[in-house]
């Protein structure tokens, strides 16, 4: 007896049992459905087209299915790798480590006097260190909200590809992948954390050398100052003299005022006497 096409339909459609709507499952129909085909007498085909436009349509629903598959796989991947980079990142920090660079350089200039110092001294400030949480950039909250949106995502994936074992399979997938995302953040917040602490350590004793080094400059320089100008005030120190003879010599040895008295002579002279005073 002829096959006509409608018998044939009913046919495969009962080698059709895979029906949770996913990839996979119209994967393993349209190949079940094929085996079947490919099964029957094609002699028997009352129209004997049927069996070339049944078989093309089966392998490309086997063919989109695959595709469908790897679209899916792919986005999903994607969300799920996305949400896990998002969790493992910290906040950018670069802003106080500049400042702890520019706090331990500050003090370093050529000061010539100690108002300048004294005045840099004053400006010279440091922020506060941002805390753990400032470093890590994500609550509690948002940790759970991004695991959560990782494990909706992996399960929309897996129904997708492979129905409720694949949804599971998928979240499972998201939920874990997030959490490790989650871990390794938590984990590059506490070595930031402890790194910015030892730049603080370095960049505030650095700075208190650079200042402590000006203000010894300033007396330096001072002294070398008074020294030139003693110099060239009273010639050449003489190391052999004391403090005293140099300082006579610079400023000049005082010297007692004498007191002389005045002297009279008297001479006689024809006609009388000639008196003559000297005054020394």
């Amino acid at each position: 007896m002829p096959l006509s096409n409608e018998d044939i339909s009913k046919l495969l459609g009962q080698a059709a049992v895979y029906g949770n709507n996913s990839f996979i499952g119209d994967y393993r129909n349209a190949h079940a459905m094929l085996g079947t085909l490919n099964g029957l007498d094609r002699s028997s085909f009352e129209d004997p087209t049927y069996y070339g436009k049944m078989s093309s349509g089966l392998r490309g629903q086997m063919g989109n299915s695959v595709a469908g598959m790897a679209i899916s796989g792919l986005s999903g991947l994607t969300s799920i790798a996305s949400n896990a980079i998002q969790a493992g990142q910290i906040a950018d920090t670069s802003a106080y480590e500049n400042e702890l660079k520019d706090y331990a350089d500050f003090g370093n200039y050529n000061y010539v006097n100690y108002d300048q110092l004294a005045n840099d001294m004053s400006q010279n400030y440091l922020s506060p260190m941002p805390t753990y949480k400032d470093i890590r950039g994500m609550g509690g909250g948002e940790k759970a909200g991004n695991i959560l949106s990782s494990g909706l995502q992996g399960a929309q994936m897996g129904m997708q590809i492979g129905g409720p074992i694949g949804a599971a399979v998928g979240g499972a997938a998201g939920l874990l992948a997030s959490g490790i995302g989650v871990k390794f953040g938590d984990r590059a917040a506490d070595r930031k954390e402890a790194e910015l602490k030892g730049q603080a350590l370095v960049a505030q004793s650095t700075s208190n050398q650079n200042f402590q080094a000006a203000h010894e400059r300033i007396g330096d320089l001072q002294n070398r100052n008074k020294a030139v100008n003693s110099v060239a005030k009273g010639g050449p120190i003489d190391r052999k003299q004391s403090i005293t003879q140099y300082a006579n010599k610079v400023l000049g040895k005082p010297v007692a005022k004498e007191h002389n008295n005045s002297h009279i002579t008297r001479t006689s002279v024809d006609g009388g006497t000639r008196v003559r005073i000297r005054v020394k």
